[in-house]
């Protein structure tokens, strides 16, 4: 069974990411996807904690009938080599990691990872999403249906704001 990884901080989790997962899960078996910066909240950047993070990603994916993945926590550490030991304890069976940008691809290989970087989706990203949410801006289709609901439904946006 091949694993993969893919690390973000999902704030929120979006279509951009939701078609990152499927294409991940077409290489491997079962994803740990990790929930980047797990100890930041409440901020600009960071509006939603680990645990709210955590809900609305397996919401998502249990709405897309997406199962086989499993949710850890990486908090943010100073030192790259303390935040390479969380990873490796959080997914030591990581076959591959799925990376977002060249800076990460350089970062994994450099440790000796088997790197697969994912497709840019324009038009889509936490910071665009956020931004179209402070401004009063549709959002939602940028997002999948169970993240628009579950942050609806927990009045989530009061953080974002």
């Amino acid at each position: 069974m091949t694993t993969g990884l893919f690390i973000g901080r999902f704030q929120p989790f979006h279509n951009a990411h939701l078609r990152n997962v499927r294409g991940a899960l077409k290489e491997v078996d079962m994803l740990v996807i990790g929930i980047g910066s797990s100890d930041k909240e409440r901020t600009q950047e960071n509006p939603f904690s680990a645990k709210e993070r955590k809900e609305m990603i397996s919401a998502a994916l249990d709405n897309e009938g997406i199962s086989s993945f499993t949710i850890v926590e990486l908090p943010d550490f100073a030192d790259d080599g303390q935040w390479m030991d969380c990873v490796r304890t959080a997914a030591p069976d990581a076959d591959i990691v799925f990376v977002g940008n060249d800076e990460a691809k350089e970062f994994f290989e450099k440790r000796g990872c088997t790197v697969r970087k994912l497709p840019f989706v324009k038009g889509i990203s936490g910071t665009i999403v956020r931004g179209m949410m402070r401004g009063g801006k549709e959002w939602e289709p940028l997002v999948p249906p169970a993240i628009h609901q579950y942050i609806f439904q927990n009045n989530l946006l009061r953080y974002v704001q």
